[in-house]
């Protein structure tokens, strides 16, 4: 009888910088938490790939916006969802502005990258300066992405996953933020705590045994920001082991759980060439 090689489970990750950038970067090795979650069910006996299609400051609207090419076109098994701090942050700059000034793979035109390395430190310093003052000041700031339409588009997100892909969705929450930020961005720690609240409520909303909760806020409540989110927006490198090691435990369990109700269309179901349940 011929016998065929496990096929690897198919994981997305779709988020902010908040899911592929480690501060600082001492442990280039072992990478952010979809890199270390790949390795980890790969030391189990579970061979996974995983995608990261996450976006310098991409927002949940984005991300269904362009679900089927950074979801759908790689048919995931497990779709891993990081939003909440981009678009919980006060609305000083329009996005695309705050992007062209802060990123760092700008892709522009050389005679634009030259414009842009002119009038940058000039919007840097404005908007470090004057933001502050304006939120203080000016009256309630909106945030990025007002929450009701942050709800509406992360549950057509869960929706589009978790009911047409047929696929384990984790959701990450938003960590409380480090003081100096509140210097920045006033206000930042209530905003971040309210839109990890409506994750944290989506996913008890869905009664799903594949919508999940992958709670970082407590694991930085338990270990500290300086232990693993040092500039209060990134995790480090123990931070993101940290969550690697949540995202393993959740994964793992819904194997086992579809393996055992034999779902036909889930890995645990035990198809031809997919990976079995790790024990």
């Amino acid at each position: 009888m011929t016998t065929h090689p496990a096929r690897p489970l198919r994981i997305s990750v779709v988020g902010s910088s908040v899911a592929y950038f480690v501060t600082p970067r001492v442990d280039p090795d072992g990478g952010n938490y979809g890199e270390r979650l790949e390795a980890r069910l790969y030391a189990r006996g579970v061979p996974a790939l995983v995608r990261n299609e996450a976006g310098w400051l991409m927002r949940v609207d984005e991300i269904v916006a362009d679900a089927e090419r950074r979801i759908l076109g790689h048919s995931p098994q497990v779709v891993i969802i990081d939003v909440g701090w981009v678009e919980c942050q006060p609305l000083v700059l329009p996005l695309p502005l705050l992007r062209w000034t802060f990123s760092w793979r700008a892709n522009l035109s050389p005679r634009s990258l030259l414009l842009r390395r002119a009038v940058r430190p000039v919007l840097k310093r404005a908007h470090l300066r004057w933001g502050p003052a304006w939120i203080r000041r000016g009256g309630p700031v909106p945030d990025r992405l007002p929450l009701p339409r942050f709800r509406a588009e992360l549950e057509r997100l869960i929706d589009l996953v978790a009911e047409r892909q047929r696929a384990l969705v984790l959701l990450l929450n938003v960590p409380p933020t480090a003081p100096h930020l509140d210097e920045v961005l006033p206000g930042i720690q209530e905003r971040a705590a309210r839109y990890s609240r409506a994750i944290d409520d989506l996913v008890t909303a869905t009664g799903s045994p594949d919508v999940r909760l992958i709670d970082v806020r407590a694991i930085v409540d338990a270990d500290g920001l300086d232990a693993v989110l040092p500039d209060g927006i990134h995790l480090n490198a123990a931070g993101h082991e940290l969550v690697a090691e949540r995202l393993e435990a959740e994964v793992v369990a819904w194997l086992h759980a579809s393996s055992t109700s034999g779902r036909a269309d889930s890995p645990g179901g035990r198809q031809e060439g997919q990976p079995r349940a790790a024990n």
